[in-house]
């Protein structure tokens, strides 16, 4: 093949067996990490295994408490709990809860009279928690 880069498996075992990242045995060999991948997986190698998406676990009582009864947004659950906007919502479709649209908190924003009562309504929320 043209321009393929030498990357001997004694090599790949040994620092792997040095505890070095992909991304950074790819840089020792000035190539893309995913081509360290695949000459792992062309070596048969048991090593470097491809990331699992390791699933974030959300306590789903303090997810219902949140988003339900102090009736934050997804975005406001996620900072609470430290993960993604996304994680939260696919947690709560999950439990089956269902999503409230934006059309609800800008309800709640006239409701209460306009930004800085909404902010100050929602800090009250937020605080309480934490």
């Amino acid at each position: 093949m043209l321009g393929e880069i030498c990357i001997p498996k004694e090599k790949l075992v040994e620092y792997h067996a040095l505890g070095l990242d992909i991304d950074t045995v790819a840089a020792i060999f000035g190539c893309h990490p995913q081509t360290i991948k695949n000459r792992v997986t062309s070596y048969g190698l048991d090593i470097y295994k491809i990331r699992t998406n390791k699933r974030k676990e959300v306590d789903k009582n303090r997810l219902k408490t949140l988003y339900v009864d102090r009736e934050l947004s997804c975005g406001e659950v996620a900072r609470v709990l430290g993960v993604s906007k996304t994680l939260v919502t696919d947690r709560l479709l999950e439990l089956k809860i269902p999503i409230r649209p934006q059309s609800y908190y800008y309800q709640k924003w006239r409701e209460y009279g306009g930004w800085e009562n909404y902010r100050n309504y929602k800090r009250e929320k937020v605080c309480i928690e934490v």
